[in-house]
């Protein structure tokens, strides 16, 4: 869509330009659900032109999902804000207001790990057979490398000379 078509449209239509920009950039079709519904909530909220998002607007936006919890706050807020950037982008707006808005900080992801005994089925369910397998799976155990780690690890990567007794 040609920025000359997109000058004077609603809200409503921006959003769904933006959405269509989405898709044409290879953003995740799940991306594209979750920033339509989260960018669909704020249409809801403020039905004005989009010259009119203000700061003020977005507080009380976001104030309105404060029961939500911080994670789709964080994503809410990242929706409003690439909208916003892509309508700048487009001298829609003279400005972001989104900069002038503190957004939600999320605590970093606790390490996911799996019981020891858990490991241990997972070994025993290989069988014998498929020494492959097992030396892969003991190699992930023992180092802690990743699986996309594992599969990427050469032999020459691996210094054997710690090994020797």
């Amino acid at each position: 869509m040609e920025e000359s078509s997109i000058t004077g449209q609603s809200l409503e239509e921006l959003i769904t330009a933006f959405l269509t920009h989405l898709a044409h950039t290879n953003r995740s079709p799940y991306t594209r659900h979750a920033y339509a519904t989260d960018l669909a909530q704020l249409w809801a909220f403020y039905q004005g032109p989009v010259q009119g998002i203000t700061a003020e607007v977005l507080r009380s936006f976001f104030n309105t999902q404060m029961c939500l919890g911080p994670a789709t706050r964080a994503r809410q807020q990242s929706a409003v804000a690439c909208f916003l950037t892509w309508a700048y982008q487009h001298e829609l707006l003279d400005n972001n207001p989104m900069l002038k808005i503190e957004r939600v900080k999320l605590d970093p992801p606790s390490p996911r790990g799996m019981e020891r005994d858990q490991i241990e089925r997972i070994l025993k369910a290989i069988p014998a057979k498929c020494q492959r397998d097992q030396l892969f799976f003991h190699l992930l155990l023992e180092t802690g490398l990743r699986i996309s780690e594992g599969l990427s690890l050469y032999v020459e990567d691996i210094d054997f000379k710690r090994f020797e007794l």
